[in-house]
């Protein structure tokens, strides 16, 4: 009788499971680490929970910076040699009075400039990579969180911000098994009322490993940001 009044009560409860809270939540958030080391040369505080489209943050390039200089204009040099040697290569390579030495020669010169140019155009991109990383530019983003401080050395791998994407808000709910099947088709009510602004983004196809015998629901909202945090009630079902 006790078991028959257990499985009652587990029918029941799974089919009234059908009410759900939610709070609103970004689109997306994010952290953003550090690719290189260096301090800290550009970051206001004040930046802090805004929306920007600038550089928000930069560390110490200025070594790089030399470095990049100095090899574009030991590049304009080699180029200048290259061009001298193909020159001198092509002047004799079908000579029949010069030896088979000479014309190996200025070939072999050819070859070594022409190679010297492709290490030195790997590092110029290796150094442009290494400053871009050391830049930081927001396109819109807002920022939640700045984690360090100007002057600061950081290291790979630190946590400098915090962004979130506020273009749509996001809803997560973890439904039951019953509620989840056929979900797409199903009446959806947000608090109290048919909302189509509310799109079903993701439906997670196995059960929440922290949320046991639940599945994952994510709603989308696209062009609101307002609403952050609300608490929505979110009906299945009839």
């Amino acid at each position: 009788m006790i078991k028959i009044f257990i499985v009652a009560l587990i029918l029941s409860t799974s089919m009234v499971a059908k009410e759900y809270k939610a709070i609103i939540k970004p689109y997306n958030s994010w952290s953003i680490l550090a690719q290189k080391s260096g301090e800290v040369t550009k970051l206001e505080i004040g930046d802090e929970l805004k929306y920007h489209k600038k550089l928000i943050l930069e560390l110490d390039h200025k070594l790089e910076d030399r470095q990049l200089n100095n090899y574009k204009n030991k590049l304009k040099i080699i180029q200048q040699q290259l061009d001298i040697n193909k020159k001198n290569y092509d002047a004799i390579k079908n000579m029949t009075r010069k030896s088979k030495f000479d014309k190996n020669a200025k070939e072999l010169s050819y070859l070594s400039t022409k190679a010297t140019i492709y290490d030195i155009k790997n590092t110029i991109a290796t150094l442009e990579d290494t400053i871009s990383k050391k830049m930081i530019f927001l396109n819109g983003e807002y920022l939640k969180k700045i984690h360090v401080n100007l002057g600061e050395y950081v290291n790979i791998g630190t946590k400098l911000l915090t962004l979130e994407d506020h273009r749509a808000i996001r809803v997560i709910i973890y439904v039951s098994a019953n509620d989840i099947k056929n979900l797409r088709d199903k009446k959806i009510q947000i608090d109290g009322k048919i909302d189509n602004t509310y799109i079903i983004d993701k439906i997670s196809r196995s059960p929440d490993e922290t949320y046991i015998s639940s599945y994952r629901v994510e709603f989308v909202k696209y062009g609101a940001r307002d609403d952050l945090g609300k608490m929505l009630s979110i009906h299945i079902g009839e």
